[in-house]
């Protein structure tokens, strides 16, 4: 396995649990990061500054995101479901009869504005069982999971259209739509591969997929050209294994393998580049997919990418939770939002360190000195509530930013001898404001008493 890619790791929320982040990048740069719980969470980056905000008071479940190409965000989730549980499961029930409605929701000039997909909607409990797709006209399309049936629904100028599409039993449901705008509704049924897809008539076509067999956690992505990819964990009886298929003219690809030792593909997530390249996000770990334990460990997060025929493998953190999700940026950056640890909230991962999440404005020089440090594994930077802190090891030296308000307090302590001293406090017009300053003079600190390229 190698690593091409300097990574930049930022904790953007903590004390969550291990709930499943959702997250979307924007035609214009906006960073999206949506989580579930008491109420429905919303992190975003504008304005120079990261912001939090309540898309909702309705407890809920799960929630997926997309933006539409005029930079609207959209949002579908299950409201009245119940908060996710401190690991992630719902429920420990199969069903949850009436659990909710499913809903949909826009963020717009004058604020969010919801509207209800599916008014007595009852999904399976222990996965996603809904999926949102923004098409070429910027309609959302979903499809969704309730009681026995795999179903789609499109919003027109009327409300929303729900069809059932195919008998089904508990699982996922993912959906992909094609430029032309035709809908294709992919999951599991008795272990096997089901492909519904609706053709220019109007009818769905239905097929169970003997190639594809002893599967779980799917998802799929449409890609330019009208292809279809698909990502999936093979459960075999000694190990799992991460697959990737392709669909197209009407056939199906033989499925490729991408690692050939331990267990992974757990939580698949799948992207493709406006080039046609795909991207593949998933954990690996020793667990095989049926142990109890599997949500507890820590695993290794990875991303997969296809070009010029070879796939390569990265690691983005060697110890993330159980939860991640994967979007491209409008020039094509790989994101990833992950649960940090097993309680301790969720962070999010870029490839680029010039356009990093905290977007608080570094120079050329600490971007350099940035990339150098990373790609040596020796710089980390993490962001708890109200704390900065940014240093290397070895050796052990770090500094850390201290925010009260609109007051930034910078220190410098040892990991080894312990101990930490003042080095000064200054005060700002906004907690924003101080939070800029905090970033820019850690890393000044860095670039001035760190020699780069020292072992």
């Amino acid at each position: 396995m190698s690593t091409t890619t300097a990574w930049l790791l930022e904790r953007q929320v903590v004390e969550t649990g291990q709930v499943r982040p959702a997250v979307a990048l924007g035609p214009s740069g906006q960073v999206s990061l949506v989580w579930a719980g008491h109420q429905l969470h919303h992190r975003f980056f504008a304005a120079g500054v990261w912001r939090s905000e309540i898309i909702t008071d309705a407890s809920t479940g799960h929630a997926c995101v997309a933006y539409d190409g005029k930079g609207q965000l959209h949002v579908v989730y299950d409201a009245g479901a119940g908060p996710p549980g401190r690991l992630g499961t719902l429920r420990l029930s199969t069903y949850f009869k009436d659990r909710g409605q499913l809903k949909h929701a826009v963020k717009t000039d004058d604020g969010w504005v919801n509207n209800t997909i599916e008014s007595r909607w009852t999904g399976h409990t222990n996965t996603v069982f809904f999926d949102l797709v923004i098409d070429d006209e910027d309609q959302p399309q979903v499809a969704f999971v309730d009681e026995a049936h795999a179903c789609y629904a499109r919003r027109g100028p009327t409300g929303w259209t729900v069809e059932e599409v195919a008998p089904k039993g508990p699982g996922t449901v993912r959906l992909a739509v094609s430029q032309a705008g035709l809908p294709h509704l992919l999951f599991a049924r008795d272990k096997t591969l089901v492909h519904a897809r609706r053709d220019e008539a109007g009818r769905w076509q239905v097929g169970q997929l003997s190639a594809f067999v002893d599967l779980q956690e799917i998802s799929v992505i449409a890609g330019p050209d009208e292809t279809l990819h698909l990502a999936y964990m093979h459960c075999k009886k000694s190990n799992d294994r991460l697959m990737v298929a392709h669909y197209q003219a009407g056939e199906w690809s033989k499925p490729e393998m991408i690692e050939r030792k331990g267990n992974n593909g757990f939580g698949n997530a799948i992207a493709v580049t406006r080039g046609g390249v795909p991207y593949v996000a998933y954990r690996a770990q020793k667990s095989r997919y049926w142990a109890g334990s599997t949500r507890l460990i820590p695993a290794s997060l990875r991303l997969a990418s296809r070009r010029e025929g070879k796939w390569t493998v990265e690691e983005v953190c060697a110890k993330a939770g159980w939860q991640h999700a994967l979007a491209l940026s409008a020039d094509d950056e790989p994101w990833l939002a992950y649960a940090s640890t097993l309680r301790d909230g969720i962070s999010l991962a870029n490839g680029q360190v010039q356009t990093c999440a905290a977007g608080q404005g570094y120079s050329e020089r600490v971007e350099a000195l940035l990339h150098k440090l990373r790609h040596d594994k020796r710089l980390y930077l993490t962001n708890r509530g109200m704390k900065t802190a940014i240093g290397t090891y070895p050796p052990s030296r770090f500094w850390q930013a201290t925010i009260d308000g609109a007051s930034c307090t910078l220190h410098s302590g040892d990991l080894e001898e312990g101990g930490r001293e003042d080095l000064d406090t200054t005060q700002h017009a906004s907690e924003e404001a101080a939070m800029a300053h905090a970033s820019e003079a850690l890393l000044d600190l860095v670039s001035i008493l760190i020699e780069p390229g020292a072992e």
